[in-house]
């Protein structure tokens, strides 16, 4: 197993991380500002958590063009070109965000750009990290987004309120042009020219297949999608309503109440780069359990009224989130061939989205009629049956795959 160090001396590793911190910090600068501006006009928040909706509604459906263009644009060169898209839009949501319906009608088109960049940049690691370093590189790659949302919500915090919401988008789009820069920088492979999917509702369908190859890789596919979800949506909901409502912490608290979910993520996230990696025994841990703790301390969160008591069981909760999520994640990274990386993305991506697009749309209005707590407990009682779900359908798997081992070594 390759040392921490050797992966972050690989260039190509260093190149995509920086280019996912630069475009995250600008894009949290924007989205956090934007939602505590949506928020204090409106008073509602669902409102408010649809800011963040509304930009990953486009993913749900980017599935199809994601493979179509992966077929057609080197990983490195999609990912720039989508990431400079999405800048622009940043500069047209700062020239029209006095009227909302424009507003969220640019938060798609964003949201289709990002998609496609998400998709793109899984591929460009797979493809531009040497083979030896990808479950290392797979786990701490997402560090770079939990720091850019940690540095965008602290400079959030310091320029709400002083700054106009055009002068924080050209800061956005700015990330996003450095961003471009960087993934167009990674030296072209063969592997770029190598047969890749051909896009359309047949390579929609090929995920299925892939990732069915075996009980651990569909249960793996399954958690991502899971965790993203429920545990990604929920935080979507709770990071306005909870600090600005519940603890009584105003705007700014939105700010510092996400600069701590970020050091929670990084802290999850590095923990299962250094300690849960397939060559030791925490990195045979089982998702589940980490699954029903998360849930645990995200009830545990709602049910303290004190501002600090709450907020550190609420970090314990992403911690947890983040240790189940990058585990599934790197390991379905780890063990999907590099030629259906893109398609097992893009429809993965798609997946997580609809259900957090679900979350935060269902979970808002239920803010809005029931409070908070009557929210989580709903949020909590759907997760164990999904965890019921997806183990129950594993050890299925696992008999299936059993009794055509023995039928193999009988014949």
């Amino acid at each position: 197993m390759p040392s921490l160090m050797e992966v972050i001396r690989d260039r190509s590793f260093i190149r995509i991380w920086l280019a996912i911190f630069v475009s995250t910090t600008g894009n949290f600068l924007l989205m956090l500002s934007l939602s505590v501006y949506v928020y204090q006009h409106t008073t509602s928040n669902f409102a408010a958590a649809a800011v963040f909706a509304t930009q990953w509604l486009a993913a749900i459906f980017s599935a199809p063009l994601v493979n179509v263009l992966s077929s057609r644009l080197s990983s490195r060169r999609l990912s720039a070109y989508s990431e400079w898209v999405g800048g622009a839009i940043s500069l047209l949501i700062g020239l029209s965000y006095g009227w909302l319906p424009a507003v969220y009608l640019w938060l798609f088109g964003r949201g289709l750009a990002e998609s496609i960049s998400k998709s793109a940049r899984v591929v460009a690691l797979k493809e531009h990290v040497p083979d030896r370093f990808i479950e290392k590189a797979a786990s701490l790659v997402g560090t770079a987004t939990f720091l850019g949302i940690s540095i965008g919500s602290l400079i959030g915090a310091a320029l709400v309120g002083k700054l106009t919401m055009l002068g924080i988008t050209l800061a956005d789009a700015l990330t996003f042009l450095i961003s471009g820069a960087l993934y167009c920088s990674l030296s072209p492979l063969h592997a770029e020219t190598a047969a890749r999917p051909t896009g359309g509702r047949a390579s929609i369908w090929q995920v299925f297949s892939v990732v069915q190859q075996s009980p651990d890789m569909t249960r793996h596919f399954a958690y991502v999608v899971m965790t993203t979800a429920f545990f990604q949506g929920y935080h979507n909901i709770a990071r306005t309503l909870l600090p600005v409502s519940h603890l009584q912490m105003g705007p700014q608290g939105v700010m510092y109440l996400q600069a701590i979910a970020s050091a929670a993520f990084f802290v999850g996230a590095m923990f299962v780069a250094l300690l849960m990696q397939q060559n030791n025994r925490a990195g045979k841990a089982e998702p589940w359990v980490m699954c029903l703790w998360a849930a645990m301390a995200m009830l545990g969160s709602v049910l303290l009224q004190w501002t600090i008591p709450s907020l550190l069981v609420y970090a314990v909760y992403l911690f947890l989130f983040e240790m189940a999520f990058t585990f599934s994640q790197k390991n379905l990274i780890t063990a999907c061939p590099k030629e259906n990386m893109a398609v097992v993305s893009s429809i993965g991506i798609s997946a997580s989205t609809l259900g957090i697009v679900v979350v935060i749309y269902l979970g808002g209005w239920l803010s809005d009629v029931m409070g908070l707590l009557s929210t989580t407990l709903v949020m909590f009682g759907a997760i164990v049956v999904s965890m019921v779900l997806i183990e129950l359908r594993f050890m299925q798997g696992k008999r299936i795959q059993m009794f055509n081992r023995m039928g193999e070594e009988q014949k």
